[in-house]
C-alpha cells in the first residue's frame, strides 16, 4: 500500500516461524545467543507501523460496513424506548472518519398499534447529519449540520380528543406519561445545529370535526435547537416559509451568533404578523385540555419565536406575542360559565418547553361574565390550574407572571337554574387591577397586589376587595360589601334560602379566593362583621324571623364550613312551627352542613305554633337569649342564659352549658306560673302532659341530646287525666320532689310525690277491674304514647312505666259511685291521708300502702301491698271500718232484707290477697243493734239467734275468687243463707255452744197425762239419754240469756192416738168402775128390799104329800148395768195439750226465772197426723225485744 508514510509490507518473514522454546532441564543452563543489533531495531519499527495501520483499517472497515446498521439500530432502540415508535430506514450510509450519517426512506410507526397505513407518523426521503463524537461519548446527540429532505408528518386527532403523537418520556417514570411535552425533560441531551428542512409537509386529520388541514412546501432553516450548551463553528440564518391550508406564510428572522455584535451566546428569532386570525379554528388544537370552549373571536398582532440554546432550563424556546382580540366568546360545555369580551389587548411571552407564561400587559375592556351559583365552585376548580404547591408536588415548573392586568367596565350575572326567576341583579362597573402577580414566587420581585370593585344594578350594593397575593399566588385581602341584599349572602350558605329572605347588609372582613383547590374550600372569609337592617327570613312564604337591626361579628367561612360567629339581635320577632323548623335552623350544628355560631345575643319576642292548627300558639314575651363559646367541645363555665315570660303569666329562666357541635346542653331551669295546657303541645305526647291541667312551678336541670329533666316540680290546681273523657284526679297542690323525666323513651321517676287535697271520682261499674288494676291502668295510661309499628316503640312499653319511691296523700277526697248496686250507691271518702312506697315495676313485693280516712264520716284504715304496674295482679290488703251505719245503705238494703235501717251499724275487717295466681280472703262484719223490720219478718229469728249478749252479730264471709259481686251483695247472700238455716236448724246459728239443743226442742209427756215430771229421767217418762227435763229447760234458759233478742214459743201437743187411747182407757176404766159400783149399789138395794119383805109360812111338809101352795111373786135381782160407751173428743186433746204447755211455762217462769215476755204459749193449730207421736210440748224460737235477763 502506498500513502504519505510510504509502502509497508504487512507479510511476516518466512524464516521467522513461531516456535515454542523447549523447557530446560533443571540444573542445566544454556548460554544466550547473540543477535545482530541492526536486525532487532528493524523489526521494532516494523511492528510500530503495522499496529496503527491495522487499527485504522479495522475502524474504517467496521465503520463503513457495520456503522450504518449499528447506528440505525441504536437510534431505533432509543426511539422505541423513549417514544414507543419504531424506526425503519431503506438505505443507510456512515462515514466513520467524518461521522456523517445518511438515511434514505426513513419512516416511524407506532409499535403499539396494528400495522396500517395510518400508523406511519413520520416519513423522510433523505436524512443527513454530521455527528459530534464527544457528544456521543457523553450519551448525548450533537451535530454541526442536519439536513432533512421530503419530510411528511401525519397527525391524527381521534374522536376522544387524543392524538397519535407519542409520549416522549422515560419508561422508568410511567407516572409522567400524561404530562405535556417538555423538551427540557427529554430523556437524552441534544444539540442540533444548522438545521435545514426542505420540501416537507404536515398533514392534520381531525376526525373529531371531520376536517383536514395541510401545511405544505415547508422550508425551515434553524441555526440551532438544543437542550444543553454546544457551539458549532458556523450557523445559518433562520428562515421559515410554508403554505398553510393553501395560504402562503413566511417568517423572517435573525440569529445572534457568538461574538457577533458583542453577543456572548446564540439566539434565533422568527417573527410574523397575523390579521383576522380565526381563533376558534386553532383553539381546539391546544396540546392541553382546556375547560372552556372558544366559540368566537378574531386575533390581530405580532408573534415572535425565539430560541436561546444557553438559556436557563426550559427557557430555550420562547414565544413572544402582542395581540389584540375582538368579539371573544368563551364558555364551558355545561353553559354555566361564560365570558364575552369585545376588546382584549395582551402582550407577553410563552416558554413552551417549560410551560412558563409571562404576561406583561393584559387589558380587558367591557367583559361580560355569567356564572351559575349551583356550579360555581366546580366550574372554578376546572377552570384554573393547580396551585404552586401542587406544581411542586408533581415536579412541574410552570411559571405564570402577570405584570399588569386591568379589567374595565365589566359585568357579572349570577344565576341559579334550580329556581325560577332566580337571577340576581347584575353586577356592573367591574374594575380589576392586578400588578406583579407570580404563580411561582420570586423573592427578588415586589409582592403582587390587586384591587376589585363593582356595583350592583337596581340596588345600592357595592363591593370592594383589595389586597395582595400570597406565596402560592392566592389573592387575600380586605372585602367590603355595602348595601348587599341578604338573599345574596344567604345564597352562599343555602341557595334555596336566598329566595326567602329580604333586607340589606354591610359586610367587612378578610377574604381569599383559591380557585385551584380541588374541593369546596375555594372561598375563605375570616374575621368578618356584618350589620343587617330590616331582616326578614321566610319559610314556605311565611316570615319566621323579623329583625330591625342585627350585628354578626367574628364570621369565618371556608368551603362547607361556616362559623357565623356571634349574632346580636335586638327587638327580634321569632315565629316557629312545631312540625318543622326553618331549614336554616336545622342546618345549625348539622354535621353535613357544618354551619355553626359562636355566640348569640337575642332580645325580643317569640311565637311558637303547635302542630295542631286549632291549638293556640305559645307566646314568649321579653325573651332574652345570651350564649357564647357554642363551638367549644366542652365548657367548664356557664355559657348560656335564657329568660322569658310565657303567655303573660308564666316565667322561665335557664342557665348552664351548651355546645352546637355536637348539640349538647345542660341547663338549670327555673319556671313559675306556667299553664300546663298552653305548653302541652311542646311536651311528650302522653296524657299526663297533653290531657292534664295545672299551673306548673319548679326548678331543675335539663339535658340534651338525651332529653331529660331532673329536679322539683309543683303543680297547683292540677287536674291529672289519662283521657279527655275521664274526670281524672284533681289536686290542690302536687309536689314532685327529685323527679326525673326522660323523653326518648318516655320514663318518669320520682323520689317523692306529695298530693295535697286530691279529689277523685271513683266509679265502679259491673264487671269493672279491681281497684289495684284500675290504679295501675290509670298510671300506665298517663305515660302511654301513641303506638306505631317501629321496633323502638314496641321496646318502650315497659320502660314507660313510672317509678315512684313514695307517694304521700294529705286531706284527700274520693267521691265513690258503686253502680254495681241497685240502686247505685254513692259515698264520700274524705280526710284521706297515708302513703304508697316503692311504686315501680321491679318491686319484689309490690308497692306497700297505708291509708286512713272517713267513709261518710266513719273512720277506716287501709293497708297492704299491690303490684299496680304489672299484669300479675299480686296484692295483699286489709281494710278496717268501724261503726258504719246501715242508714246510708237503706235504699240498697231494704229491698233485699227486711231490716230496720234506722238502727244498726257494722264494723268491717277485710283481708284479701292474691299471690302466684292463688287468691284467698274473708270479710268479717260485726253488726251492732241490728233490728228487723218487724218481729214477724223472716230476718227476725236469724237476728235473734246471731245477736250476742252485747247485741252484736258477727258475720264471716269467704271472698270468692275473681268474683265480680261486690262485698255488699256477698253479705246479703250470706245473710239470706242464714235465714234459710234459721228455718231449718235455727240453733245452728246460736253457735256450737247450744248445738246440742237442736235435738231437745221436744218435751215428751206420758200419753194422756199433762203432769211434768221435772226430775224424771226414765225414757218412759219422756226424756232420752237420762237427761232430766229440768236440765234441758235450764239449757234453754242459758240460750235466752246469751241471746237477748231470742224468745221461746211453747206449743202443747196431744197425740190423737196415744193420748186418745190413754184417755179413753182411763175413761173406760172409770166408766166400768162407775157401772160396777152402780151395779153393786143396785144389788145391795135389791138385797135390802128382799130383806124387808115378810116371809110366808111354809106349810108343814107332809111326807109324801104334795102340798100345793101358791108361790108368792118374787122380785128378781137387778140386772147389771153395762158401761156406757166412752169417747175422747179433740177438745179434750187440745185441753191436754194446753195443760202440758202451761206446765212447762210455769216451770220456766217460776222455777227458772225466765221473763214471761220472752215465752209465748201457742195453741195447737191442728191435730197432728196420726202417724206422728205428738204427746209433747214443742219448744220454738221467736224474736223479742230485750226485756232483761
Amino acid at each position: 500500500m502506498s500513502n504519505h508514510f510510504g509502502t509497508i509490507s504487512i507479510n511476516p518473514e518466512p524464516d521467522a516461524p513461531t516456535q515454542h522454546s523447549r523447557r530446560q532441564k533443571p540444573g542445566r543452563r544454556s548460554k544466550p545467543k547473540k543477535s545482530a543489533p541492526s536486525q532487532t531495531k528493524t523489526k521494532r519499527w516494523l511492528f510500530l507501523f503495522i499496529i496503527p495501520l491495522f487499527l485504522m483499517s479495522a475502524y474504517g472497515a467496521a465503520g463503513f460496513f457495520f456503522g450504518p446498521s449499528l447506528l440505525t439500530g441504536y437510534l431505533s432502540d432509543s426511539l422505541q424506548q423513549s417514544t414507543n415508535l419504531g424506526l425503519t430506514a431503506g438505505e443507510a450510509r456512515f462515514n466513520p472518519f467524518t461521522l456523517q450519517l445518511q438515511l434514505h426512506n426513513v419512516a416511524t410507526t407506532d409499535s403499539s398499534q396494528s400495522p396500517a397505513p395510518e400508523t406511519t407518523l413520520l416519513k423522510i426521503d433523505h436524512f443527513l447529519i454530521d455527528l459530534n463524537l464527544m457528544a456521543l461519548l457523553r450519551n448525548g446527540l450533537a451535530c454541526n449540520r442536519l439536513e432533512i429532505q421530503g419530510l411528511t408528518l401525519s397527525i391524527i386527532r381521534h374522536p376522544d380528543k387524543s392524538y397519535n403523537l407519542p409520549n416522549i418520556v422515560s419508561e422508568t417514570n410511567p407516572e409522567t406519561e400524561k404530562e405535556h411535552l417538555a423538551l427540557s425533560r427529554l430523556p437524552l441531551l441534544f444539540s442540533l445545529n444548522n438545521i435545514t428542512i426542505n420540501d416537507s409537509s404536515i398533514l392534520f386529520d381531525d376526525r373529531l370535526t371531520g376536517k383536514k388541514h395541510s401545511v405544505e412546501q415547508i422550508k425551515l432553516d434553524l441555526p440551532t435547537l438544543s437542550n444543553y450548551s454546544f457551539a458549532a463553528k458556523e450557523y445559518i440564518r433562520p428562515h421559515f416559509s410554508a403554505v398553510i391550508n393553501g395560504s402562503p406564510l413566511e417568517l423572517t428572522g435573525e440569529a445572534a451568533l457568538p461574538g457577533e455584535n458583542g453577543q456572548n451566546g446564540l439566539k434565533t428569532n422568527l417573527a410574523c404578523k397575523v390579521q383576522n386570525l380565526d381563533l376558534p379554528l386553532y383553539f381546539a388544537y391546544l396540546p392541553k385540555a382546556f375547560p372552556l370552549i372558544l366559540s368566537q373571536g378574531k386575533g390581530n398582532g405580532k408573534i415572535q419565536i425565539s430560541f436561546i440554546p444557553e438559556g436557563k432550563k426550559g427557557g430555550h424556546l420562547s414565544l413572544a406575542f402582542q395581540l389584540t382580540t375582538t368579539e371573544i366568546v368563551l364558555g364551558n360545555t355545561e353553559q354555566t360559565l361564560s365570558l364575552t369580551a369585545p376588546t382584549m389587548e395582551v402582550e407577553g411571552s410563552l416558554q413552551p418547553l417549560s410551560g412558563g407564561l409571562h404576561i406583561q400587559n393584559l387589558h380587558i375592556l367591557q367583559p361580560q361574565f355569567s356564572a351559575n351559583l349551583a356550579r360555581f365552585e366546580q366550574d372554578m376548580s376546572q377552570l384554573f390550574p393547580a396551585s404552586a404547591s401542587s406544581q411542586e408536588a408533581t415536579g412541574q415548573e410552570n411559571q405564570l407572571d402577570i405584570d399588569s392586568l386591568i379589567v374595565e367596565d365589566g359585568t357579572l350575572q349570577l344565576e341559579n337554574k334550580k329556581q325560577k326567576d332566580s337571577a340576581s341583579p347584575l353586577w356592573k362597573s367591574i374594575e380589576l387591577n392586578v400588578k406583579n402577580f407570580q404563580l411561582v414566587p420570586d423573592q427578588t420581585r415586589d409582592k403582587g397586589t390587586f384591587t376589585l370593585s363593582s356595583k350592583q344594578e337596581k340596588t345600592d350594593a357595592s363591593i370592594t376587595w383589595q389586597g395582595s397575593f400570597d406565596s402560592r399566588g392566592i389573592p387575600r385581602g380586605t372585602l367590603q360589601l355595602s348595601n348587599i341584599e341578604v338573599a345574596t349572602l344567604l345564597s352562599f350558605i343555602d341557595q334555596e334560602q336566598a329566595a326567602e329572605a329580604s333586607g340589606s347588609a354591610n359586610l367587612h372582613g378578610h377574604f381569599s379566593f383559591d380557585p385551584t383547590t380541588r374541593n369546596s374550600a375555594m372561598v375563605s372569609l375570616i374575621d368578618a362583621s356584618t350589620e343587617i337592617h330590616d331582616l326578614n327570613l321566610l319559610e314556605r312564604k311565611k316570615v319566621w324571623l323579623s329583625v330591625k337591626t342585627a350585628l354578626i361579628t367574628g364570621t369565618k367561612f371556608k368551603g362547607d364550613d361556616l362559623d357565623l360567629g356571634t349574632i346580636a339581635i335586638k327587638d327580634g320577632a321569632l315565629t316557629l312551627q312545631q312540625d318543622k323548623l326553618p331549614q336554616l335552623l336545622q342546618d345549625l350544628g348539622d354535621k353535613n352542613k357544618s354551619i355553626l355560631i359562636e355566640g348569640l345575643d337575642f332580645s325580643g319576642n317569640a311565637t311558637l305554633h303547635p302542630q295542631e292548627e286549632k291549638t293556640p300558639a305559645l307566646q314568649l314575651a321579653e325573651l332574652t337569649i345570651k350564649a357564647s363559646k357554642l363551638t367549644a367541645r366542652s365548657n367548664s363555665q356557664n355559657n348560656f342564659e335564657l329568660s322569658a315570660r310565657i303567655n303573660q303569666t308564666g316565667m322561665l329562666k335557664a342557665q348552664g352549658l351548651a355546645t352546637l357541635l355536637p348539640l349538647r346542653t345542660s341547663l338549670s331551669l327555673v319556671f313559675a306560673a306556667i299553664n300546663l295546657e298552653q305548653i302541652a303541645p311542646w311536651l311528650p305526647d302522653a296524657p299526663l302532659f297533653r290531657q292534664s291541667r295545672a299551673t306548673v312551678n319548679g326548678q331543675g336541670t335539663y339535658r340534651y341530646p338525651d332529653p331529660s329533666f331532673n329536679g322539683r316540680v309543683q303543680l297547683d290546681s292540677a287536674l291529672i287525666r289519662d283521657s279527655a273523657k275521664n274526670s281524672g284526679l284533681a289536686v290542690n297542690k302536687a309536689e314532685l320532689n327529685d323527679v326525673t323525666i326522660k323523653i326518648r323513651p318516655l320514663h318518669i321517676g320520682l323520689n317523692e310525690l306529695i298530693l295535697d287535697g286530691p279529689k277523685l271520682t271513683w266509679q265502679q261499674d259491673p264487671g269493672s277491674a279491681e281497684p289495684y288494676a284500675q290504679i295501675g291502668s290509670f298510671l300506665r295510661n298517663l305515660v302511654s304514647q301513641p303506638q306505631d309499628n317501629s321496633r323502638h316503640q314496641q321496646d318502650t312499653n315497659i320502660t314507660a312505666l313510672p317509678a315512684i319511691q313514695k307517694i304521700i296523700v294529705k286531706n284527700g277526697t274520693i267521691n265513690h259511685d258503686d253502680l254495681r248496686l241497685n240502686p247505685p250507691w254513692s259515698s264520700e271518702i274524705s280526710e284521706i291521708k297515708g302513703q304508697i312506697n316503692n311504686l315501680h315495676e321491679k318491686a319484689d313485693s309490690g308497692a306497700s300502702f297505708d291509708f286512713s280516712g272517713l267513709i261518710d264520716s266513719i273512720p277506716f284504715t287501709l293497708s297492704g301491698s299491690a303490684d299496680f304496674l304489672t299484669s300479675q295482679g299480686h296484692f295483699t290488703t286489709k281494710l278496717e271500718l268501724k261503726g258504719f251505719p246501715l242508714l246510708p245503705l237503706s235504699a240498697q238494703l231494704t229491698p233485699l232484707l227486711d231490716l230496720n235501717p234506722q238502727s244498726g251499724s257494722f264494723d268491717l275487717s277485710l283481708n284479701h290477697n292474691r299471690q302466684n295466681g292463688e287468691e284467698q280472703g274473708e270479710a268479717t262484719l260485726l253488726f251492732s243493734t241490728l233490728r228487723p223490720g218487724s218481729t214477724q219478718s223472716d230476718t227476725a229469728l236469724p237476728l235473734a239467734l246471731l245477736a250476742d249478749s252485747q247485741d252484736q252479730m258477727k258475720l264471716v264471709i269467704p271472698l270468692a275468687r275473681n268474683s265480680i259481686q261486690p262485698l255488699f251483695n256477698q253479705t246479703i247472700s250470706a245473710f239470706q243463707t242464714l235465714m234459710v238455716k234459721a228455718e231449718v236448724a235455727p240453733l245452728l246459728l246460736a253457735g256450737a255452744e247450744f248445738a246440742d239443743l237442736q235435738e231437745k226442742q221436744h218435751l215428751l209427756f206420758p200419753p194422756g197425762l199433762s203432769e211434768l215430771d221435772i226430775k224424771g229421767t226414765s225414757e218412759s217418762r219422756g226424756w232420752p239419754n237420762g237427761v232430766s227435763v229440768q236440765d234441758t229447760l235450764q239449757r234453754f234458759a242459758a240460750l235466752l240469756a246469751a241471746h237477748p233478742h231470742l224468745g221461746l214459743t211453747l206449743t202443747g201437743m196431744a197425740d190423737p192416738i196415744h193420748d186418745r187411747n190413754a184417755i179413753l182407757k182411763k175413761l173406760e176404766e172409770k166408766e166400768e168402775n162407775r157401772v160396777a159400783l152402780k151395779n153393786e149399789q143396785r144389788l145391795q138395794e135389791w138385797r135390802n128390799r128382799q130383806k124387808q119383805k115378810p116371809q110366808p109360812v111354809s106349810p108343814v111338809p107332809v111326807p109324801g104329800k104334795i102340798i100345793e101352795q101358791d108361790i108368792p111373786r118374787q122380785e128378781p135381782p137387778p140386772a147389771p148395768l153395762a158401761p156406757e160407751p166412752v169417747t175422747v173428743s179433740d177438745t179434750v186433746l187440745q185441753d191436754l195439750a194446753q195443760d202440758r204447755a202451761l206446765q212447762v211455762y210455769d216451770f220456766c217462769t217460776t222455777d227458772l226465772g225466765i221473763a214471761s215476755g220472752r215465752i209465748t204459749l201457742q195453741k195447737m193449730a191442728s191435730m197432728p197426723p196420726p202417724e206422728t207421736p205428738s204427746h209433747q210440748v214443742q219448744i220454738g224460737f221467736k224474736y223479742v225485744e230485750p226485756q232483761g235477763p
